[in-house]
């Protein structure tokens, strides 16, 4: 009826008009031609409107084809990226060997002038001629080098530098004799204090500090652990917790593997265009993930479609389609040995969202403790489900403190802090002892 309208104005306008809003008609259903597949999944996470519901499926081809084009020529432009960075390392590594062998001509040109220092008298006196031989065209670039040779010339009073390694032998042990037999005529008169008294504290301090080293090292020993490899999975909720726990997690293992591939307005009812069960699979067997934390419901109150056939929300039938989607997930995660941390929703301010959640949870707590994971509970610090939802909590020392945003599923700085912390503790807990740990 729509098309049927548009063509009845199109005709109704004059001549002159008719051409230009025939263009726009036609660049109008190219694009949705183009992108009917992206407009459908639009709809469908924001309103819950589904357009391949009615639509048949070859509708949808040319659109399927624009985006395999698509990620195809994104594919292509990140391998050559990755190749032009390699090219550019290769040619670094390549002229690094000549900067190295510069600076090493460079450092033994100027060593003669450190070794001068440390020779006799001898050769201190050949150093004015040594010095004179060095070639002009190089001191002419740096200007503090003329200056070397008056630097230079008082090297020959450094020979009394000599005797100073003397002294460093006196603390010997064989001093003590003398001390011991002839104190009055081996002592100088700057030497009168008796080493015998200055030295034996030292050694019994010393041997002190070594012994008690000894007992207190073994109690400073801490095994070192190492964190999984850890999926964050979910949907806007978890873009908000995720970074927080990522970054506490990288100040303990800046080389660990945490990986936040949440999805706003994604869940488990829509499969068609954000297939949670199926991508953490494939994330966990490319990148051997070893736990998933998941976080995501608030867009799973609504039918839940298969094809042609309906399921409506809050009916029993939907609920053993949803715990078939969350069981996906946990018998995956329990065959190929990862651990699950999965999030309970909160209280919601929205009925609908509400109502999910209970059920939802429900689901999510019975099932974790089925498979032997964990369930976070939100509503611990949240308040129940059963109660009225609340903007504002006590905390204690800080008194009201404002945790959920204005929408009423979302969650402030605050909250966030909340959740990531528990999660954190979470996470901890699955840490195992380093290989090179004794």
């Amino acid at each position: 009826m729509a098309c049927l309208a548009l063509f009845i104005i199109v005709f109704n306008m004059r001549k002159t008009q008719r051409p230009v809003y025939l263009f726009l008609l036609a660049v109008v259903l190219l694009n949705t031609l183009l992108w009917l597949d992206s407009f459908d999944r639009y709809l469908s996470s924001r309103y819950h409107i589904t357009l391949s519901a009615t639509l048949p499926e070859s509708a949808f081809v040319v659109s399927h084809r624009t985006q395999a084009l698509i990620a195809d020529a994104q594919q292509f432009i990140k391998s050559k990226l990755a190749q032009l960075q390699g090219s550019e390392k290769h040619h670094s590594s390549v002229d690094s060997p000549k900067l190295t062998a510069k600076v090493n001509a460079a450092s033994t040109a100027a060593s003669p002038k450190t070794d001068i220092t440390h020779t006799t008298p001898e050769t201190a006196a050949a150093v004015p001629a040594s010095v004179a031989s060095i070639p002009v065209a190089p001191v002419a670039a740096v200007a503090p080098v003329p200056a070397a040779p008056v630097t230079v010339a008082p090297v020959a009073p450094v020979a009394p530098l000599a005797p100073v390694a003397a002294p460093a032998k006196a603390p010997s042990t064989p001093t003590a004799p003398p001390l011991s037999t002839t104190p009055t005529q081996t002592l100088s008169p700057t030497a009168t204090v008796p080493p015998k008294s200055s030295t034996a504290p030292v050694a019994a301090a010393s041997s002190a500090t070594t012994s008690t080293s000894k007992e207190t090292a073994p109690t400073s020993i801490v095994t070192p652990t190492t964190l999984p490899k850890v999926l964050f999975a979910g949907d806007s909720m978890m873009q908000g917790v995720a970074p927080l726990v990522i970054n506490q997690l990288r100040k303990e293992n800046p080389k660990g593997v945490f990986v936040d591939l949440s999805a706003q307005s994604t869940g488990l009812t829509v499969r068609r265009y954000f297939d949670w069960p199926t991508k953490i699979k494939e994330e966990t067997l490319n990148r051997g993930f070893e736990l998933v934390a998941i976080f995501l419901g608030p867009n799973d109150p609504w039918d839940i479609y298969e094809g042609a056939k309906r399921f409506a929300f809050g009916t029993p039938e939907w609920k053993d389609k949803y715990r078939d989607r969350v069981i996906e997930v946990m018998q995956f995660a329990q065959d190929k040995k990862v651990h699950v941390i999965w999030i309970g929703l909160p209280n919601m301010k929205e009925d609908r969202v509400k109502r999910g959640a209970v059920v939802q949870n429900k689901i999510f707590k019975e099932q974790a403790s089925l498979f032997n994971f964990d369930y976070l509970s939100t509503e611990d610090f949240f308040g129940g489900l059963d109660e009225p939802f609340k903007k504002f909590m006590d905390e204690p020392g800080k008194g009201q403190v404002m945790l959920r945003a204005d929408d009423g599923i979302h969650f402030t700085q605050a909250g966030l802090r909340l959740i990531s912390a528990r999660l954190y503790e979470l996470i901890k807990k699955q840490a195992k002892p380093s290989a090179t740990s004794p």
